[in-house]
């Protein structure tokens, strides 16, 4: 029998699998950071609702009235604010935006009737 001694084929299907690996690991890289993106850009939208949503809160003028849902839509989502307590001029109010994809976040804040101040904000994902 004839011995082979060929080296070629070998080399050629390991460059081969070197290749597709650097490819591979190249399409997971681009697929991350696309989503890091989509991501990023939802909590920037989440992000503006809240601050218009409380902006429009703050500019009407809303009656104190306990257990009150105030809900303000925009075309990429809503926001809903309630007015959980009223005490000495004094409510806790919640905010919670939704986005038309479906993220959500929540927030609120403590809210002064009569010098209308806003103060001890706080967020939730």
């Amino acid at each position: 029998m004839k011995q082979e001694r060929g080296f070629v084929y070998p080399i050629t299907l390991l460059m081969c699998m070197l290749i597709l690996q650097v490819l591979l690991f190249q399409v997971n890289l681009y697929l991350v950071d696309k989503h890091a993106v989509y991501e990023q850009e939802r909590l920037m939208q989440i992000e503006t609702l809240l601050q218009l949503g409380i902006s429009e809160f703050l500019n009407n003028d809303v009656a104190p009235v306990p257990n009150q849902n105030i809900l303000f839509s925009y075309p990429t989502g809503t926001v809903t604010l309630e007015i959980a307590t009223y005490d000495n001029g004094i409510s806790n109010v919640t905010v919670k935006a939704r986005l038309e994809t479906g993220h959500e976040r929540q927030a609120g804040f403590r809210y002064n009737w009569n010098n209308k101040m806003l103060d001890h904000y706080w967020e939730v994902s």
